[in-house]
């Protein structure tokens, strides 16, 4: 019987390792979405603080998680 962490996949990566970094991902994505919802949420006095606009949330967003 095999322990999960000790399998490892063809380019020798764990499978446990595997499962870490998409759970991570998924944290990510689930984090920019949120901040987008919340940044969405800021009226147009806020955006211009900050220096954007309703068109520039998106790609700003995910331009700075990458």
């Amino acid at each position: 019987m095999h322990v999960l962490n000790h399998e490892t996949t063809r380019n020798g990566s764990s499978v446990l390792g595997l499962f870490g970094r998409i759970a991570a991902r998924i944290r990510r994505d689930r984090r920019i979405r949120r901040d987008i919802e919340q940044v969405e949420d800021m009226n147009d006095h806020m955006l211009r603080d900050i220096g954007l606009t309703r068109n520039e949330i998106r790609s700003a967003l995910r331009r700075d998680f990458k």
